[in-house]
């Protein structure tokens, strides 16, 4: 090495010594750490020319590497103290290599060094940022690749390596993932490893089972094999949480290296396929794991496609690229249709995919040029992931000037209702994410084609092109804008509501409406600017906000207030008289008219929404008003305040004398939160600075808010305040019709608002955590003066903080104390910091007051102590670390532990245990205040395992609490779910991390078996059975055990502990315990467990029993593992321990009673075995193939199973019942379980006959099944149903059985079976047949036996009486299978019209099943039966889609894609996705329920347009008088029947003034949605001849709907006040009814149209002109009375002949 300079030599034997000799390290503090990396050089390393004594220096520097280390590696130091330590190791270790002195290069060279900074570098990875660790390995990774020592190089290379592969192959070392991936990346970049290195390790190692058995030595194929093997590993971890940019970052560095070093031999491409080596487990893993596509999506496909474009383009190919270009059907694969489009989008953020031109789309070498409208298609699909990416495709670009073509702004208008109406709040999330790429981009589009016109014009070039390029956006801008408003309707979703809302905000942040000239692009700020011409703030929209103001939701009154403080004051005017005076005047009148309308409705329901409304008028008013004096109170912000508080003191006099009488006539939420919105104002002192009294006026308000805050709390205390106010009965002497419920609510509320009015006195500190908005109110630094004298003092922290002290002192009702906490939190946080010490001193003497609570208390047990953990959680929140925070621990643990002395008596008991202990469980779950006590989880474990042995239930309660608490906080996430099991583990204890894990197991185990001395443990136990506690403490032992990752040794240990409760007599301990031993077991020595707990010679039942359970968990761990052929020996090992449990012949025969008893095994034991044999004959029946089926069969007679089952079976005849229970209660004579035979017979009876019938498959015997189920049908019915569904679990699985059990089910169904079973057995066949018609199974005598059976089949639902529910849904479900099977077996289509009843009488039961009122099991079967009739009648060829007798089908189809359940609605939507199709055997795309349902309607609209019947079905939809009629009607004589126009209009004005409000059944449609949709249907209707049907059973009463309807409409105008926001043409049900009348004369104007182009029916002039003068009045009266501008716009819409375009959206 160069410049080293000669020292003394330092042997190994004096090093040695010398370390012997030193000091144990020492932890490093903080402070000196950080100092001491700035003087490396200077201070500590002898510089070239030193001569310091070598022994000496070498001493030294080794001592300070030990402490460096012993510091970098505790588990008890704050984040930021390990952040300093790895700094400083890492610059101590680059100074020790840099060293011209040997002796201290040897400290960084060393093994020792090496092999500790890579351990600390995994085990601390996770408790400390990326970059000190990356920084760290990086030293290290320079150590290796420096070392002169080459045997010291060679095994950290080895060691490295081979440590890392291990943990990225190994799926139980999830916690070690990221630094595994990051550090194999690391040292590739450095070249400490290659590419080389890796593949051959793998081979070494053995890794990767997925590797196949290679016949010769073809070294390019190895390669291959091995690549592919490490990068399937590497995916499969991907999919895990977090692991996308660790894993993706790997990979992208080994195949970018292979790609810049590759060989012939070791090339990136595979020598078969051409394809990349990577493309083959990428789509492996895509199929095992769909999930992990988005992690592939953003971490790994960007940097492979920059690796090589060609290849990224190849592996597309294999996808059905090809078949989208071409536009023809992609497949049923939904995982390769989302991987393409995956890919693509990739591709088109990255300009891979580029627009075509003129010419058609192609793929080229290095780039696709595919048509914008091929993409389009797809934003209708069914799978949100192609949704999602073909808008991203259709949107994103990489020169943001790029104008849009205009297919992709048409398949924008298309699909944007749809995408904006998801239930999938993460896709509507990035849809709002890429709707503002698409305003940004169409801003900065429009602009540059402004300009290039204009440039085009100076140059005298063609502008045509252009032109239509800016008038198509600007035409899709208006058209964008005016969706939206329309979205905003009272009746759309919340979906829709909040989507178009937050589009809205994107807009106006895109100052759409600030260009200040019409005829150039300017910029304002750097910014471009949109074209003019496009309004937002029309008054349509400004109506519609104002209405949400009360809408139930939130975020959408929150959003809604946000855009109208955006909104333009002219905006907010409506139409003015010239003879106003001043705009402002005419502004404040219309906004205090929607106010006292709000406070009318407040005042009328009490409902959280219009208290919140009516807030949020006032913050409107507050906000608009400005500076200045005025006699009108609405005109002056002062006053304002002054006005809400004399309302809320007004209503808290009245709550005083009557709380039930304020309930019902002074309702106070809404100014209570009218007045926390206003306070929390920035800058809200100056904003009330309107005279020279302002402090006086400031302080009037503080003084009076407290004031009327303590009277709430007078006033609620009583019902606030008992244990059970729900049950709580008042004395009722009044007439009012309030109850408890109401009052409750009422109170709770009041407190809740009081508390956040009030907080606003603590509001000169910013808050940590957001969770509500009481934070926006906490952050208001400026509410009171500036001055230090004049703002808040000591008094008011006092006053503030006491009232919150005293009601979490009190309060019980959960609600309320936990919005009271947020507030005491922040006082205390506000008096800890403040400069005047009697005010930093008021939590402090809080707390000693909520110890004195604690005592006081300690008789009153309430529910998680109410309120009190709160105190002290909002205490420490102020000051979460220190000595004060350990004192409080350290109090609490001394109260916790105090020992209970036994009372004689449960009267009088004071636990103020309990008490503390849910104080700490609190502290531990808290989010600021958790992490701080890591340092004292040693303790709180111990305390809360000694709280388990208590004598008292409710400190073992509330120690299991706090022992929940702990683990959970010192757990981290290797899976999900909420115990620990085989398929979802619960997150996993850092064993590194609390080294005293192991300490606290062994406790719960030593207490468990009396070795405890503990006065609070068993053995001090005085009043319940020592093993009745010892069973309550294996649970939280196992639960410690079932997290933990113990080393290999350690494993062991914790295993044999846990095998003892195995044996134990409770069947639940039983269970966890087998469920932890298999977790505690690696899958490559499961085989070798399951070997070893079948050695049960001299095993009691129970162990048994408990070793059966643990095996099946085994087993079921090994079906989800990737090691092969563990079956075979398994099942081998299962059948030899055959003759050892089940019992003999000689305990069978009644007879031998005496012999029966010596059996040894009891019936649940025996069953547990069968139960796991018949776990592994039905995975084999699935999965194996028929020859390893009989080997399996042949195993099973050897083994004796077969004849010992039967033996079993032959007791179930119905003869030898009793034979059977006399058998099972000798079994249970004698043994531990002391279970009567009554219980111990079913499980015995259905293991059993589970199975015979999977030996019945095996043998294909189908008379071995009846004469299985037949008798199960007459002893237990439980047992006969499922075994049904095994039945038809199998046959989803393995075809070739299905014969056998349709007969089976055939023979049940036709016979008396009880109702339980016959339902079991027509869902199996309707399973069975609906499989059959939408894939049919090659097989003549499945055919023969449906062309026998289906008539019979079909006769006998059709004569049944559907008493009972579950039969009812079954018979509906196969009776849609028997009819497509009829109508298959029809030879032509006129045949067909013989099903005409039948069909009709099927579809009235599809429509009543479907109601929306009908259980979901019911709507379910419904749809399910839709789907097999309309799927199995398009397997026909001769099949007319156009038939008049599926019309009323297609009708009940659509409205099962209206159906409130997505479930249903999907169903529809396949069915519908097939339908709609001209020829579905060329392939379909599958539809989403919302693009397949108006896809639907086109279809009808393009098939039936003749047909009266839908003109009949249309207008009963329209007129909203049924969603259908029970049964079809005729159109030829019975007359259309519509509801009373003016009755319906007096119903929807009735207002209900309940406080709780019932949630409509279905809140997926849309009626407004569906006016628009059915009045256009009709209007493309062809009109029928005037003879047939006549006009008066059709026409005729349309005509009288329109004509009744509008002059209902004109009347109630003329006869009611006007109806501005909140009015009555805003309440949904009267708005959606004006909008039935409207677009029905729309209708029928548009048919008079027609009717002067061809003949058709006689709409009468008369009757026109008369329809278009109401239209005209309402016009009119409604501008002057101040109706829904949406009304007025459809009437002028209705009357130029445009019916409802620009008010629906184009579907």
């Amino acid at each position: 090495m160069e410049n080293q300079v000669e020292s003394p030599d330092l042997s190994a034997s004096n090093q040695s010594k010398v370390n012997d000799d030193l000091d144990p390290p020492i932890l490093m503090p903080e402070e000196y750490l950080r100092s001491m990396g700035k003087s490396f050089k200077s201070t500590i390393f002898p510089q070239k020319n030193s001569q310091s004594d070598p022994g000496m220096l070498f001493r030294s520097l080794r001592a300070m590497l030990n402490s460096l280390i012993f510091t970098a590696d505790s588990p008890s130091i704050a984040m930021s103290h390990r952040i300093a330590a790895c700094h400083t190791l890492s610059g101590f270790l680059e100074e020790c290599l840099k060293s011209p002195f040997l002796y201290i290069q040897q400290l960084g060279f060393s093994q020792d060094t090496g092999e500790t900074i890579f351990s600390i570098y995994l085990d601390r990875f996770n408790d400390c940022p990326a970059k000190p660790m990356r920084q760290l390995l990086s030293t290290l990774a320079a150590s290796i690749s420096g070392n002169p020592d080459t045997k010291v190089a060679r095994y950290l290379h080895g060691k490295v390596l081979e440590t890392l592969l291990l943990l990225i192959f190994n799926k139980d070392s999830s916690s070690k993932i990221r630094p595994a991936c990051q550090g194999l990346a690391l040292f590739l970049r450095k070249r400490v490893l290659t590419v080389e290195d890796v593949i051959y390790a793998i081979r070494d190692l053995q890794l990767g089972v997925d590797v196949p058995t290679l016949k010769g030595p073809d070294q390019i194929e190895l390669w291959e094999t091995y690549v592919e093997t490490f990068t399937l590993g590497a995916l499969r971890r991907m999919a895990e949480t977090d692991m996308g940019p660790a894993v993706g970052g790997m990979l992208s560095t080994f195949f970018g290296l292979l790609m810049q070093n590759g060989s012939p031999q070791q090339d990136f491409f595979h020598s078969a396929t051409s394809f990349p080596l990577w493309v083959v487990p990428v789509k492996r893993v895509v199929k095992e794991q769909p999930n992990v596509m988005d992690n592939l999506q953003h971490h790994l496909f960007p940097d492979l496609l920059k690796l090589n474009r060609p290849s990224f383009i190849q592996f597309m190919g294999s996808l059905p690229l090809k078949n989208l270009i071409l536009g023809k059907s992609l497949g049923g694969d939904d995982t390769e249709v989302s991987l393409l489009f995956c890919l693509l989008q990739v591709g088109r953020e990255l300009g891979l995919i580029g627009a075509p031109g003129n010419v058609s789309s192609k793929i080229e070498s290095d780039r696709l040029a595919i048509h914008d409208g091929v993409f389009g298609h797809y934003l209708g699909h069914a799978t949100s992931r192609v949704r999602i990416a073909a808008l991203s495709i259709l949107i994103s670009t990489t020169s943001i000037t790029k104008p849009f073509s205009e297919a992709a702004l048409s398949s924008l208008q298309q699909y944007l209702p749809q995408l904006h109406a998801d239930i999938d709040a993460k896709f509507r999330n990035d849809v709002l994410s890429l709707s503002r790429k698409l305003v940004f981009r169409l801003r900065a589009s429009t602009s540059y084609l402004v300009r290039l016109e204009q440039q085009q014009v100076k140059a005298a070039e063609p502008v045509d092109m252009t032109l239509r390029q800016i008038r198509f956006q600007i035409s899709f801008c208006q058209w964008y804008v005016n969706f939206l408003t329309f979205e905003l309707r009272s009746t759309a979703s919340y979906q829709r509501h909040i989507v178009a809302l937050k589009a809205l905000m994107i807009l106006l942040r895109s100052d759409v409406e600030k260009t200040p000239n019409q005829n150039q692009i300017t910029a304002i700020n750097g910014r471009l600017m949109w074209l003019p011409g496009i309004q937002i703030f029309r008054p349509v929209l400004v109506r519609m906000l104002f209405d949400l103001i009360v809408d139930p939701f939130d975020d959408v009154r929150l959003t809604a207030t946000m855009l109208l403080d955006l909104a333009p004051e002219e905006s907010l005017l409506g139409r003015s008289d010239a003879s106003e005076q001043n705009s402002k005047d005419v502004q404040d009148v219309r906004l205090l008219t929607i106010l006292q309308q709000a406070e009318g409705m407040m005042r009328r329901t009490g409902r959280a929404d219009h208290s919140d409304g009516v807030a949020r008028l006032y913050q409107i008013l507050f906000t608009k008003c400005e500076f200045g004096k005025s006699n009108k109170w609405w005109q002056s912000r002062s006053a304002i305040v002054d006005h809400i508080l004399v309302e809320l003191e007004r209503g808290v006099q009245v709550a005083k004398m009557n709380l039930r009488l304020a309930v019902s006539s002074a309702p106070i939420h809404g100014y209570l939160i009218a007045l926390r919105y206003i306070v929390s104002q920035p800058d809200f002192y100056s904003l009330i600075e309107e005279s020279e009294n302002t402090y006086t006026s400031w302080r009037s308000i503080q003084d009076r808010i407290m004031k009327f805050s303590r009277d709430i709390w007078e006033s609620s205390w009583g019902i606030l305040c008992i244990e059970s106010p729900e049950g709580h009965e008042e004395d009722e002497d009044d007439d009012l019709d309030i109850g408890v419920k109401d009052t409750l609510s009422f109170s709770w509320r009041a407190v809740k608002e009081s508390r956040f009015a009030s907080s606003f006195l603590v509001s000169l500190i910013r808050s940590d955590e957001d969770s509500s908005l009481l934070q926006a109110i906490v952050s208001n630094s400026s509410y009171g003066p500036n001055s230090e004298n004049d703002g808040l003092g000591f008094e008011d922290f006092k006053s503030v903080g006491g009232l919150c002290f005293t009601q979490l002192a009190e309060l019980r009702h959960r609600g309320a104390f936990s919005t009271v906490s947020s507030t005491f939190a922040s006082c205390c946080q506000r008096c800890i910091k403040s400069d005047d010490k009697s005010v930093a001193g008021l939590p402090f003497s809080w707390y000693q007051d909520t110890l004195k609570a604690i005592d006081d208390q300690a008789a009153q047990l309430t529910r998680r102590s109410a309120g009190l953990p709160a105190l002290i959680t909002g205490i420490l929140s102020a000051s979460p670390l220190g000595k004060f925070f350990n004192n409080v621990l350290s109090d609490l643990i001394g109260i916790s532990s105090i020992v209970v002395t036994s009372p004689t008596s449960n009267e009088g008991l004071r636990l103020p245990q309990v008490h503390a202990l849910n104080c700490l469980k609190d502290i531990v779950v808290h989010t600021k205040l958790g992490p701080n006590t890591d340092t004292h989880s040693s303790q709180l474990l111990d305390l809360a395992i000694k709280s388990l042995g208590s004598s008292v239930w409710a400190i073992r309660n509330c120690g299991m609490m706090l022992f929940k608490a702990l683990i959970d906080r010192m757990s981290y996430n290797e899976g999900s779910g909420p115990e620990s099991s085989i398929v979802t583990p619960s997150p996993r204890l850092s064993f590194d991390k609390y080294a005293h894990i192991s300490k606290a197991l062994s406790s719960l185990f030593k207490q468990r078996t009396h070795e405890s001395s503990d006065k609070n443990s068993v053995r001090g136990c005085k009043n319940m059975a020592d093993e009745e506690l010892m069973n309550e403490l294996v649970f939280p032992a196992l639960e410690i055990a079932s997290r933990t990752k113990f080393s290999d040794d350690q494993v062991l240990a914790v295993k044999q502990k846990v095998l003892r409760d195995l044996d134990s007599n409770i069947w639940l301990i039983r269970t966890k315990a087998s469920r932890t031993y298999a977790i505690l077991t690696k899958e490559m020595d499961a085989v070798q467990a399951i070997s070893e707990m079948l050695l049960f010679s001299q095993k009691t039942s129970n162990a048994l029993h408990g070793r059966l359970i643990c095996i099946k968990e085994l087993i079921q761990r090994l079906s989800l593992s990737r090691i092969q052929e563990w079956e075979a020996r398994t099942f081998g090992l299962l059948l030899d321990s055959t003759k050892l449990v089940l019992p003999r012949r000689s305990c069978i025969n009644p007879d031998t009673e005496k012999q029966g008893r010596q059996t040894k095994y009891s019936p649940f034991t025996v069953a547990a075995f069968i139960d796991v044999v018949n776990m592994m004959l039905e995975r084999n029946l699935l999965a194996s193939e028929v020859s390893t089926l009989n080997d399996y069969l042949e195993l099973l007679e050897k083994s004796g199973y077969i004849r010992a089952v039967q033996e079993l079976f032959t007791s179930l005849d119905s003869r030898q019942r009793d034979s059977f229970n006399n058998i099972t209660q000798s079994l249970v004579i004698g043994h531990e379980d002391q279970s009567s035979s009554h219980a111990a017979t079913p499980s015995l009876r259905i293991a059993v006959i589970s199975s015979l019938v999977f030996l019945s498959l095996l043998r294909d015997g189908e008379k071995d099944l009846l004469s299985i189920v037949d008798p199960l049908i007459e002893i237990d019915l439980d047992a006969a149903c499922k075994v049904i569904d095994q039945l038809v679990g199998i046959s989803s699985q393995r075809r070739e059985f299905d014969l056998n059990l349709c007969n089976l089910f055939t023979r049940i169904i036709l016979g008396h079976s009880p109702t339980d079973v016959q339902s079991s057995a027509i869902n199996g066949l309707a399973f069975i047949l609906d499989s059959h018609l939408v894939q049919p199974k090659d097989g003549v005598l499945l055919e023969s036996w449906i062309q026998e059976k289906k008539s019979l089949l079909l006769e006998r639902i059709l004569s049944r009486d559907h008493s009972s529910p579950m039969l009812f849904d079954a018979d509906l479900r196969l009776r849609g299978c028997l009819l497509a099977l009829v109508w298959q077996s029809h030879a032509d289509l006129g045949s067909i019209s013989n099903l005409a009843g039948d069909i009709t009488a099927w579809i009235s039961l599809l429509r009543f099943a479907g109601d929306e009122r009908s259980d979901f099991s019911t709507r379910f079967s419904a749809a399910i039966s839709l789907k097999a009739f309309l799927l199995g009648i398009q397997k026909r060829k001769t099949t007319s889609k156009h038939h008049p007798i599926l019309l009323q089908v297609y009708l009940t189809l659509y409205d099962v894609m209206n159906d409130d359940d997505e479930e249903i609605r999907d169903v529809g939507a396949a069915v519908a996705s097939v339908v709609v199709v001209d020829d579905a055997s060329e392939g379909t795309m599958p539809l989403n329920p919302l693009a397949a349902s108006p896809q639907l309607l086109d279809f009808l609209t393009k098939n039936f347009s003749n047909s009266p019947d839908l003109m009949r079905a249309a207008i009963t939809r329209l007129s909203g008088s049924s969603n259908a009629p029970n049964s079809p009607t005729n159109t030829k004589t019975d007359p259309l029947t519509l509801p009373s126009a003016p009755d319906l209009l007096q119903q929807a004005q009735q207002e209900d003034t309940s406080l709780f409000v019932e949630e409509k059944q279905n809140l997926f449609i849309d009626p407004v949605l569906e006016i628009a949709k059915w009045s256009n249907l009709l209007t493309h209707l062809s009109l029928p001849p005037s003879t047939s049907p006549p006009p008066t059973l059709l026409i005729s009463p349309f005509k009288l709907y329109i004509h009744t309807g509008l002059h209902a409409l004109k009347t109630t105008l003329a006869s009611t006040p006007p109806s501005g926001p909140l009015g009555w043409t805003s309440k949904p049900e009267t708005f959606v009814l004006g909008l039935r009348f409207l677009h029905a004369a729309g209708v029928g104007l548009c048919w008079a149209e027609k009717e002067k182009e061809k003949e058709g029916v006689e709409m009468g002039d008369g009757w026109v002109v008369g329809v278009r003068e109401v239209l005209g009045g309402i016009l009119e009266e409604g501008g002057r009375k101040g109706v829904h501008p949406a009304w007025l716009e459809i009437v002028g819409e209705v009357l130029e002949g445009r019916l409802a375009i620009g008010v629906a959206p184009p579907s």
